[in-house]
């Protein structure tokens, strides 16, 4: 009686060891999943940086444009006034020397 009680323990040992073993390759195969997870993740995440640094690049290089067009629009409104005074002064001259 005692060899097959220890023939039981033995199996009921392996039994617990195939328990844990499946437990064990369960945990792995979610450990594996869950890396894979945060790979794809990282590459997302990596993806979404550049074209947010993209985005930026192109945002500045658009303010960049804007405030160069708003110098030239500034410089072109003081050649016109500069104009509109020599076109009235030279106005001005022309209607006084009509006059005389």
């Amino acid at each position: 009686m005692s060899i097959l009680l220890t023939g039981d323990h033995i199996a009921d040992g392996n039994a617990k060891v195939q328990a844990k073993q499946t437990e064990f390759d369960n945990l792995q195969k979610k450990y594996e999943d869950l890396n894979s997870q945060v790979t794809t993740l990282k590459q997302q995440l990596a993806d979404a940086q550049s074209k947010a640094s993209s985005a930026t690049s192109e945002r500045d290089s658009a303010n960049s444009a804007k405030d160069s067009a708003n110098q030239d629009l500034k410089q072109a409104q003081s050649e016109a006034s500069s104009l509109k005074e020599k076109s009235q002064t030279a106005a001005n001259s022309v209607s006084a020397d009509a006059n005389q």
